[in-house]
């Protein structure tokens, strides 16, 4: 609980393992809870994305990228793009074949489009990282268009290029 981290001594936490900097974390995650700050799970539930990521944030330790990542895969939430990935980043740069990554302003433009279902573009983009694409001049405008791909993530998928 909050309160029995708040209230063990750091040389108990730095022998279970927790770096000095891990401890300032843990203790401020704590504290921010016991406060208020950081909601509880019925309330993240209820909470629009945004406002989750301005509570969380404030936690030393915790980024953006961390709280999407909760927001995608452990509240299910379907919306989000996390642009300053460097896997989706990079992805987004594999699948429609440009030669530099796309800035985080050009990846939240362009991700406009797939509203409301970034996190899925997100995981796509993500699991393009592992393939490995037929140079441009050996597709078709057909198979361009959408090529059944296997990805690591372990499914077969459908990814658009175009």
């Amino acid at each position: 609980t909050p309160e029995s981290i708040l209230a063990t001594d750091d040389s108990t936490l730095r022998s279970a393992g927790f770096s000095a900097s891990k401890v300032a974390a843990v203790r401020d995650l704590a504290a921010k809870t016991l406060a208020g700050i950081v909601p509880d799970s019925a309330t993240l539930q209820l909470l629009p994305d945004r406002q989750i990521i301005e509570r969380l944030t404030v936690v030393r330790g915790i980024g953006a990228w961390t709280v999407q990542m909760m927001l995608m895969f452990q509240l299910g939430r379907e919306d989000v793009l996390p642009i300053n990935d460097y896997g989706v980043r990079n992805g987004f740069r594999i699948a429609y074949r440009r030669r530099a990554l796309p800035t985080p302003g050009e990846l939240q433009n362009y991700g406009e489009r797939w509203a409301p279902y970034r996190s899925a573009a997100a995981w796509y983009l993500g699991c393009t990282n592992s393939l490995t694409l037929p140079p441009r001049a050996a597709i078709s405008r057909t198979s361009v268009e959408e090529m059944n791909v296997n990805c690591s993530c372990g499914v077969m998928n459908t990814v658009s290029i175009v």
